[in-house]
């Protein structure tokens, strides 16, 4: 492949903590990468910061639309350039990051993004409860590679942390916009609150493949505490099937809307695993307890034991997470707990949360 122009767009609201070393570890890649960062109605240092490391740096204008509105402002300033990165102003890239997705683009022309692994970044205080969180999304993000890995060509979400675009394909998802709902210059929709899943499944409808890169490596910031998990959950989950009602069923959505059905599926399983558990502890557990409960626990033990290889980095309370079972039972309750609320705000289509 001949030497391709490549633009990371940030964008940055209140970033200043950490939107430096973002920056910096685009300009650090092996494969010369430009840079340019869009603060949306930052009030902090932000742009001071990005000024000094000497990178292209815009403000936003009248944007009440959150980060879409903010990326949408962004691209109409952008020309030239044969692919575009996408990353989150508290997302470090790996230095070979841009060489990997170069890498992944050479080998399927039909290809219209392709997104890293998901990796979290460790501060370097953290209370005992923000540990504990912090280990259980460790975990998690772990298996949300897994999930890349087994479906390769067929990943749900181009995610927003970190990810590579062909130009030329987020055009034509533009013209298509402007077509088939008559808004102009709008590559993301700014009514929906998950910008990423719904460019992916724009990138689908038109026949694109979307992917993951294996060798492409970021890291992130998570939330440390249940209110904000919360929201950013809320956030996800409601999103996404704000997407599905307005897409409706194609080809693109049809996996994704079979997969919110099975939720339903699994919520029953986790309802009739929790009584089985309690009237066989009732009978006396452990002494009397179901084989079948008994084997369903192993399984699911066992799984998450072996999930454990793709945990980068890994640390003794990402085992133990799994080791001990129980964690991280409550923890998939929590996640149970917020997908019937993001259902409840969908249908009931009560306002939407950031």
């Amino acid at each position: 492949m001949d030497k391709r122009q490549v633009l990371a767009i940030i964008p940055a609201h209140n970033e200043e903590r950490t939107v430096g070393d973002t920056i910096r570890s685009i300009l650090n890649q092996t494969y010369k990468t430009d840079v340019f960062v869009i603060s949306d109605n930052s009030t902090d240092n932000t742009v001071g910061v990005a000024r000094s490391l000497g990178v292209r740096v815009a403000e936003t204008q009248n944007n009440t639309h959150r980060k879409s509105g903010a990326m949408n402002q962004a691209l109409m300033q952008v020309k030239g350039y044969d692919f575009v990165i996408f990353a989150d102003a508290d997302t470090i890239l790996a230095e070979d990051f841009v060489e990997n997705a170069m890498n992944v683009f050479r080998h399927d022309p039909s290809l219209g993004a392709v997104c890293s692994r998901a990796g979290i970044i460790r501060p370097e205080k953290m209370t005992l409860w923000q540990g504990a969180l912090w280990h259980f999304q460790h975990v998690e993000y772990a298996e949300f590679d897994t999930s890349r890995i087994e479906k390769t060509g067929m990943i749900k979400v181009v995610h927003g942390m970190a990810s590579v675009y062909r130009f030329s394909a987020l055009l034509e998802v533009k013209k298509n916009r402007e077509e088939r709902w008559g808004v102009h210059d709008h590559l993301y929709d700014e009514e929906n609150i998950t910008e990423d899943y719904e460019l992916t499944v724009c990138m689908k409808e038109l026949g694109y493949h979307v992917t993951v890169g294996m060798g492409m490596l970021a890291w992130t910031d998570v939330p440390l505490s249940m209110h904000e998990l919360w929201i950013q959950r809320t956030r996800w989950l409601r999103g996404g099937l704000d997407t599905l009602f307005t897409h409706g069923w194609n080809r693109a959505t049809r996996r994704d809307i079979l997969n919110a059905g099975f939720f339903w599926v699994m919520l029953v399983f986790q309802i009739l695993l929790i009584t089985f558990i309690v009237m066989d502890t009732l009978a006396g557990f452990p002494w009397q307890l179901n084989m079948w409960t008994a084997f369903v626990l192993f399984v699911l033990w066992l799984d998450g034991i072996y999930r454990l290889k793709f945990v980068q980095d890994i640390e003794l309370g990402d085992a133990l997470v799994k080791i001990l079972f129980v964690p991280m039972i409550l923890y998939t309750w929590f996640n149970m707990f917020v997908q019937l609320y993001a259902y409840y705000m969908a249908l009931g289509r009560t306002s939407k949360v950031w």
